[in-house]
């Protein structure tokens, strides 16, 4: 066990909280940090009262995938990684034919070819390991399979016992370092390589229709049969092989943030950006500064850095609040807004902090929001914080 069970009452700038009930009417904790696994790492997943994620690889840490309980204690932990060698974010699945950990391994050399793929039991047992090259992207679960992409040039799919159902090999005039499966929609998976997007039957392997250019795909973004996607110079949309709108953009490439309120929100340097998912228009723009984080709910856009904005879909400002002073790690919209930044855990509502939690240490950079609970992954620790 490595773990210290503690709460930090002092941390507390909102108080009244105790005794709250959450969603599943159960009675909350006092405000602060609960428990301290003293092993850092990131958190990626928490699932049936278990936390998934990786430990860091120096330090007390091997670099390995990670189980705790809800009460902070070891359950398993699974290989190890060094300074040249990392795992992907592990992808749990709960439905009848996929249940299990699902996680890849890299090197930092792209197109070195060393990696694998892994499928363990959630006790931690592992099923299959396939040595499939290096797996820079966390896989994709779908229906009864798993997909993944490697710096082979290849795209896999796996079914549950990890026999192959179908392998594509991206075209050698597309071949790029490393072939990512940026998702699946419906029966669709989207396959990128260098400046080549692919739709393929997600079932099958079949190709569908595809997408050239010189100029690298960063990031895809799929809402109702309708793709969308940035790279170099221009937010792209897509419909069945044809190009619906291309919105041109300076300088630097862009990456799309989200698909929502009937727009595309992406970050262009320091910039928010709007535009209308129906035809590309340019709707807004918003300077957040270096670095900032987004997330969404059914009607506002969340961003920031060292402090929170909430914008409406037409980028009308509706709040702004402050938080500690240190950057934000990550936003979750869990009925309220939790703001994790590297220094503490805020909870917000209505535009107003409700309650603030410090961390005990370590700068925060990811974190999973479960029954109002945030679990947070640093570099010094992981922690469980009631806020």
């Amino acid at each position: 066990m490595r773990r210290r069970e503690f709460v930090t009452a002092g941390a507390v700038v909102a108080a009244g909280l105790s005794g709250c009930l959450d969603d599943g009417n159960e009675q909350r904790d006092e405000t602060g940090v609960v428990w301290e696994h003293d092993v850092g790492g990131n958190v990626d997943v928490v699932h049936d009262g278990t936390v998934y994620g990786r430990e860091d690889w120096d330090g007390e840490g091997s670099g390995g995938v990670l189980a705790l309980t809800s009460d902070g204690d070891d359950v398993w932990t699974y290989g190890e990684t060094g300074g040249y060698s990392t795992y992907t974010r592990v992808v749990v699945g709960d439905g009848a034919f996929n249940r299990g950990v699902y996680f890849g391994k890299a090197d930092d050399a792209i197109g070195s070819g060393d990696g694998e793929l892994y499928a363990l039991e959630l006790d931690g047992a592992e099923r299959w390991v396939r040595d499939v090259g290096s797996v820079y992207d966390p896989p994709v679960l779908h229906d009864d399979g798993v997909l993944v992409g490697t710096d082979k040039g290849v795209a896999h799919r796996f079914d549950v016992n990890g026999d192959e159902v179908w392998k594509f090999e991206v075209p050698a005039e597309e071949l790029a370092p490393d072939v990512s499966v940026a998702g699946v929609a419906g029966e669709d998976a989207y396959v990128t390589a260098g400046g080549a997007l692919f739709a393929l039957d997600a079932s099958e392997g079949d190709e569908r229709w595809r997408y050239t250019s010189d100029d690298r795909v960063s990031t895809v973004e799929v809402d109702e049969g309708t793709v969308y996607f940035s790279q170099s110079g221009r937010i792209a949309s897509y419909a069945d092989g044809e190009e619906l709108w291309s919105h041109g953009v300076e300088g630097t490439n862009s990456w799309i943030r989200g698909v929502a309120h009937g727009n595309v929100y992406f970050r262009h340097s320091f910039d928010l950006r709007a535009v209308d998912a129906d035809d590309g228009e340019e709707l807004w723009t918003v300077d957040m500064g270096e670095g900032y984080r987004v997330a969404f709910d059914d009607d506002t856009v969340y961003a920031g850095v060292r402090y929170l904005r909430a914008f409406a879909p037409d980028g009308n400002e509706r709040w702004s609040v402050e938080l500690d002073g240190s950057e934000l790690a990550g936003i979750s919209v869990v009925g309220d807004v939790y703001a994790v930044t590297e220094e503490g855990v805020h909870r917000i509502t209505d535009g107003e902090v409700a309650a603030s939690v410090e961390l005990p240490e370590g700068k925060a950079r990811s974190h999973v929001v479960e029954n109002r609970r945030v679990y947070v992954g640093s570099r010094d620790g992981i922690y469980a914080v009631n806020v």
